[in-house]
């Protein structure tokens, strides 16, 4: 007998394939599916190639090009406060008024000792001219004596010829010539020794004068001091006294800075510091208008992740700006002859690994990994993950980063 077994085999077998297509369609079903976006509800940002100039944005202030540290020359009371922070002053304003009694009375003795001093000088220059003549007279002597003793031994020496005057006449009158050259040669010595010990008498004099002098300028400029002046044109920055304060010598008094020369000071991140160099070129943003400019210095301490650059501005200014207002500063780094780069728009986060979501050509949005480097201006640098050309969405929400691709309609 027959059986037919073929037939409920093949009738098992759909039923599984039917229940694995229910099985898939229902595991399907409980997974989500890539959402559908509005095409122009969307902005994109496109990838770019070229020459690139890397920039460090920061922020500073401006700063006196010139400042004075006015302090105080000697152990003194404030007495008065002529001027106060923030006034406009030229060199010559006065700014405080110091006081010290025992200065006052040191440079009344220092001028006194200089009087004294100039008028033994006097007084030894008319002795030591009366002393000079005494010895020119006494050369003068001299010179006449030695004349006369060698005209009385020509005579002799004459007579003894015709045999009137002996020998030993002769030998008198010779010697009496030779005492008198001897005579006029120590007669001119000592007149030489005189005017070389009077030199180096006036010369000592001269020295103690200048000694004295110079301690009684110095008084006096300590004293003229007291009253405390800007010494340069500007504007009042800072006031470290107040009236009736006692002070020691070297104390600070004031801080005056120039308010039409002016510098740029900027704070720049340190990670760009090793990029920046002497004289590398700054674009100053200062109330809207762009100005020139150059970095002079960079210190060598780091602050909160901050370093100062004080920039030397070589554009006129304005009239009316002042030390302390507010700047922005562009300074001018490494220049890419051909860089990948797209705009900067506060979502793309600079030296950073990021998804980013890239426009397909079959209408989708696909999410892809991108190496971000330096942001620089309005751009930011793109190491992988696009090219040229790439459109990327500017802005999406959080939820998309669950999906791969994101539909577009």
């Amino acid at each position: 007998m027959d059986i037919s077994l073929p037939a409920e085999k093949s009738y098992w077998l759909w039923l599984k394939y039917v229940l694995l297509g229910i099985i898939l369609f229902y595991i399907a079903s409980l997974l989500p599916s890539n959402p559908a976006v509005e095409w122009k509800g969307l902005s994109f940002l496109e990838v770019r190639q070229g020459a690139l100039q890397l920039t460090s944005l920061s922020t500073g202030e401006l700063i006196s090009k010139q400042q004075r540290l006015l302090t105080a020359p000697v152990a003194a009371t404030v007495t008065d406060i002529t001027l106060r922070p923030g006034t406009l002053v030229t060199a010559g304003s006065v700014i405080l008024q110091l006081e010290n009694p025992q200065l006052r009375q040191q440079v009344q003795v220092a001028a006194r000792q200089c009087q004294q001093k100039q008028s033994e000088i006097t007084a030894f220059i008319a002795q030591q001219q009366q002393e000079l003549l005494l010895q020119q007279d006494q050369l003068s002597e001299r010179s006449s004596a030695l004349e006369q003793a060698k005209l009385e031994l020509n005579v002799h020496m004459e007579l003894q010829k015709k045999g009137v005057v002996s020998s030993i006449e002769l030998r008198k009158s010779q010697l009496l010539c030779n005492q008198a050259a001897h005579s006029l040669l120590n007669a001119k010595d000592r007149l030489s020794q005189f005017i070389q010990m009077q030199q180096a008498q006036r010369a000592q004099k001269d020295m103690e004068l200048s000694m004295l002098d110079s301690e009684y300028r110095l008084l006096l400029s300590q004293q003229e001091q007291l009253t405390v002046k800007a010494g340069i044109d500007g504007v009042i920055q800072q006031l470290d006294v107040e009236v009736g304060q006692s002070l020691q010598p070297g104390a600070p008094l004031a801080r005056i800075g120039s308010h039409r020369e002016l510098n740029a000071k900027l704070l720049i991140p340190e990670r760009h510091v090793a990029e920046i160099e002497i004289g590398s070129s700054v674009v100053l943003d200062i109330g809207g208008l762009e100005v020139q400019g150059e970095i002079t210095r960079i210190e060598a301490v780091v602050s909160e992740g901050l370093v100062v650059a004080e920039t030397k501005i070589i554009q006129p200014l304005p009239q009316g700006w002042r030390p302390a207002q507010r700047i922005r500063g562009e300074v001018m780094l490494q220049h890419i002859d051909n860089a990948t780069y797209v705009g900067a728009n506060g979502k793309l986060s600079p030296n950073q690994n990021q998804y980013v979501y890239v426009k397909s050509s079959d209408k989708k949005l696909i999410r892809r990994e991108v190496v971000l480097g330096e942001t620089t201006g309005d751009f930011i640098i793109v190491k992988s993950g696009l090219s040229a050309g790439d459109e990327i969405v500017s802005s999406y929400p959080k939820e998309w980063l669950d999906f791969e691709e994101i539909n577009l309609k």
